[in-house]
This record gives C-alpha cells, sequence and structure tokens, in this order.
C-alpha cells in the first residue's frame, strides 16, 4: 500500500499539477514577501536595542576609577575585556544592519514584460518559482542575522559581568 503522502523533492513532478494546487499554492504566497520584510525590521530594531544597552553598560564603567583603587592593573584588565565585548556588539549590529540585500519582489511591470505570452497558470508557476527562491535566500538572511542577535546578547551579557567586577573590586578596595 503506498503512502498518499508524496515525500518532498527539490524538483518538481514530471507530470503537470493540478490547476487546484497552483491556484491553492498561489493564493497560500500572498503576504509571505512582507512578513520576511516585517521578520527583517524586527531583527534589526532588537539588534539595536542590544546594541544600545551594551552602550549604557559602558556607560557603567565610568563608575571604576582604577586609579583610585589598590589593584587599579587587575580593574583595567577587567574594563579592557568589557570594552571587547562591547566590541563584539558593534561589530555585531554592523553586521545585522548591513547584511545582504533582501530579494523583494515587486512583480509590476516585469511580470508584464516577461510573462505577457503565457498562460494564467504558467505566470502562477512562475511567481510561484520566484517567491520560492526569494523565500530561500531570504530565510538564509534572516537566520544570519538572528544568530548575530543571540551573539549581541551573549557579548553583552559577558560585558556586564566584566564591568560588575571591575566596579566590584573598586568597591572592594
Amino acid at each position: 500500500m503506498s503512502d498518499p503522502v508524496r515525500l518532498r523533492s527539490s524538483d518538481p513532478p514530471d507530470e503537470p499539477p493540478y490547476k487546484e494546487t497552483i491556484d491553492l499554492i498561489y493564493d497560500r504566497l500572498s503576504g509571505v514577501a512582507e512578513a520576511q520584510l516585517g521578520d527583517q525590521s524586527d531583527l534589526d530594531g532588537k539588534m539595536v536595542q542590544v546594541f544600545t544597552g551594551a552602550s549604557v553598560v559602558m556607560g557603567f564603567s565610568g563608575l571604576t576609577a582604577a586609579t583610585a583603587t589598590s589593584n587599579p592593573v587587575l580593574v583595567a584588565t577587567f574594563l579592557g575585556l568589557a570594552l571587547a565585548a562591547y566590541v563584539l556588539v558593534a561589530v555585531a549590529t554592523g553586521l545585522v544592519i548591513w547584511t545582504a540585500k533582501f530579494q523583494v519582489l515587486r512583480f509590476g511591470s516585469s511580470l508584464w514584460e516577461e510573462e505577457w505570452d503565457q498562460t494564467a497558470e504558467q505566470v502562477k508557476r512562475a511567481v510561484i518559482s520566484r517567491v520560492k527562491t526569494a523565500y530561500d535566500t531570504n530565510l538564509e538572511i534572516l537566520n544570519d542575522k538572528g544568530n548575530l542577535l543571540k551573539w549581541g546578547i551573549v557579548s553583552t551579557g559577558i560585558e556586564v559581568a566584566f564591568v560588575a567586577v571591575a566596579i566590584i573590586l573598586r568597591v572592594l578596595s
């Protein structure tokens, strides 16, 4: 007995799909590109917030006066490590904000120019193919941004720890 669910493959089947299937897929694509653009904007905004927090933490490092402590080298070492973590956050922020360009599908005149002599079903198939390609590319960009955001958060946490240790050392000495 064969399984009624066809396994996914990277290539479309040799036989033409049913018109209803094409219509269903085409209808489901509505809003996909806009949702990815929204996700990109959300990740960019979150990364800027992480950078802002990291900047505030660096400001707290001003509460330590390394020269007014009995162990200025140790305090300066932790402040230097905090600064290195802050630089990592800054780099991650730059990479998130200035990453590869998203593939935005605005068909406007290009659909007419490229597909004017095709049937409606052929145009829908072409649109589906373009959206899938753009979606895959954009998903990779979003995953990269998400990973950079994670590294930014981790670096900010490390920075907080180093600044806290420097302040504690300053207060205790």
